[in-house]
């Protein structure tokens, strides 16, 4: 009977807990399903708030080239400012981060929130790649450089000097130029310049005269050692031609180099100029390409979506770039403008 009863007792038992296992194990179920739930809906939370700064006020990025050295160093990290000149709506919303992959479901005008500033001269800029019209506007490339030339100026590069307006820009202090330096007396380079912070020289036998890549500080320390005969700025003959130049015209009209470049006249929204077939080649790739019109040149005439035209009057804001090592820098001085459209914003530096 003790046996009996200790049977009774344990059966019972497994049976209350069998009675009782369906409502245990639809709770444990219910507490998994809530805890992944809040577990997912953190990650997306998460997810949509870096994607929400990221596209409308900072994003960081690295910096791809040696075109912006010594200023910004490849691999360096830095940040953009998206608020400054406001941010832009995205024109490929379906768009997976970090590439150039995009769904054309839905494709968006441009159009930019306000900001509360605009470029100035010498704001180190990101932008889209202009000359990558396979792709829409917002999936191009990122490029890093500084702005030498706003709407509506008249610029030009003199003897390897930009001028605005008239009025020489100031070369930032850590912009790379290109030298030639006489030595009084032969000289130890590696001691002579590698104290200076100087690389990429190279000299002649005679280990006098020089070719030095360096910024105007350097130039004067290095003249203020007293071992220099001269320094003078290395720059291209203003004859000299390059058809790398922008605009890239085969008639040789613009005979321009990467130290003597210009004039030619930046464009600003609402302005209006007139076109002529010897300035009609600085203009075309932004009233036809950037600002979407049809443009022909028939019987050396002009026409502009089918009508004749004698003038244009630009929709958009444009800007002159250029990195500050300007002897190693794919810029505007070989593809010309950048649209407004294009911008993204401003380095903090």
């Amino acid at each position: 009977m003790e046996y009996e009863r200790h049977f009774y007792a344990i059966s019972s038992t497994f049976s209350k807990m069998s009675d009782q296992s369906p409502d245990s194990n639809t709770k444990n179920g219910q507490k998994s399903s809530s805890f992944l739930g809040r577990i997912f809906k953190l990650v997306f939370t998460g997810f949509l708030c870096w994607l929400i700064v990221r596209t409308f006020f900072i994003q960081g990025m690295y910096i791809p080239s040696t075109s912006m050295s010594n200023t910004l160093n490849p691999g360096d990290m830095v940040y953009v400012n998206k608020v400054a000149f406001g941010p832009r709506i995205p024109m490929t919303p379906l768009t997976i981060p970090f590439t150039n992959k995009y769904l054309d479901w839905i494709l968006l005008p441009y159009m930019r929130i306000p900001g509360y500033d605009e470029v100035r001269l010498n704001d180190i800029i990101v932008f889209n790649i202009p000359t990558d019209t396979a792709l829409p506007v917002d999936c191009r490339e990122f490029f890093v450089k500084r702005c030498v030339g706003l709407p509506g100026d008249n610029f030009s590069i003199v003897s390897g000097v930009v001028n605005i307006n008239g009025q020489a820009l100031t070369i930032p202090s850590l912009a790379i130029s290109m030298y030639s330096v006489a030595l009084k007396q032969e000289e130890n380079p590696d001691s002579l310049f590698g104290k200076l912070g100087i690389s990429g020289s190279y000299s002649s036998s005679d280990r006098i005269h020089y070719t030095l890549f360096m910024t105007w500080i350097q130039a004067e320390k290095l003249d203020s050692t007293g071992k220099t005969f001269s320094i003078v700025p290395s720059v291209l003959d203003a004859d000299r031609y390059d058809s790398k130049m922008f605009p890239q015209n085969t008639s040789k009209q613009y005979r321009w180099n990467s130290d003597n470049f210009g004039p030619l006249k930046i464009p600003k929204a609402g302005e209006t100029i007139e076109l002529s077939l010897q300035n009609i080649h600085l203009y075309k790739t932004v009233i036809a390409v950037h600002e979407g019109n049809t443009f022909e040149n028939r019987h050396d005439s002009i026409y502009i979506n089918g009508a004749f035209a004698t003038s244009y009057t630009f929709q958009m804001n444009y800007y002159f770039v250029m990195g500050d090592n300007r002897y190693d820098s794919n810029d505007s001085r070989f593809w010309g403008f950048v649209p407004e459209d294009h911008l993204v914003g401003r380095v903090i530096e």
